[in-house]
């Protein structure tokens, strides 16, 4: 493991610790890490920047031997508890304005077809996010479940590239699509064939179609030692996720 450098938000890991699963097993653990924590808090709140065992010389790590013990022991926990958060990130906020707006075109998820959800996603782009999160898999896995369905072209890049970049601008889907339509009126003026819809806007078409072909239908019955993706609590009944959604 690279050691961090610099500042580090100890107050993160302290909040976001998971206090009952050490707690049931380890107390004294707990104890000793949230004292470890504590100390390199106040050493923050302090302005005095943490130093690493690698930066230190063989005399001084001698010297500081136990304080040193505790700044790695507060990277280790904390690499487990922090992630990175690139450009594709949603915050809780952006996902719910997206959830929203699909649920308002779909009159509250009682009209959830594909002309309702492509509404959505005109809207917001980050609508696909939320399918996504409703359908429960990944983007390669819902394109290959495309592929299989309705032997649509998307690869499984075409899919997470198709996600990360609604995820990343809500004015995605929108954008393309005028610029599809400029490109149609460019060749209309000038007496050209029109051109294809774009390789994205058809592959975004086969991917919501089979999502809402599979959401709508559920989970079938359950089997014997095996469990269905969609057996979850919004998707294995629809009917009893439409009751949640109106209360």
């Amino acid at each position: 493991m690279v050691p961090r450098m610099g500042r580090y938000p100890f107050d993160t890991a302290r909040e976001e610790l998971p206090h009952g699963g050490w707690d049931r097993g380890n107390r004294p653990a707990l104890k000793q890490l949230e004292k470890i924590l504590a100390h390199s808090a106040t050493l923050e709140g302090e302005g005095m920047s943490l130093q690493r065992p690698f930066e230190l010389t063989p005399e001084e790590l001698g010297e500081r031997l136990e304080e040193m013990v505790d700044v790695t022991f507060s990277d280790l926990v904390s690499e487990f508890l922090l992630m990175p958060m690139g450009s594709g990130f949603i915050r809780y906020s952006d996902f719910r304005d997206a959830y929203e707006v699909l649920k308002r075109c779909s009159k509250g998820f009682e009209d959830f077809s594909a002309a309702a959800v492509h509404q959505a996603i005109l809207e917001n782009s980050r609508v696909v996010g939320v399918l996504r999160a409703i359908l429960g898999m990944t983007a390669p896995e819902w394109a290959e479940l495309a592929r299989s369905e309705l032997d649509s072209d998307v690869t499984q890049n075409a899919a997470r590239s198709l996600d990360r970049r609604c995820r990343e601008d809500p004015q995605y889907v929108r954008e393309c699509l005028r610029k599809f339509k400029d490109r149609i009126n460019r060749a209309s003026i000038r007496g050209h064939t029109p051109p294809e819809r774009p390789k994205t806007i058809e592959r975004l078409d086969a991917l919501v179609n089979v999502a809402v072909h599979y959401i709508t239908r559920g989970a079938p019955d359950d089997q014997e030692g095996v469990i269905h993706r969609l057996a979850k609590f919004d998707t294995k009944g629809w009917s009893r996720f439409l009751k949640i959604c109106q209360q």
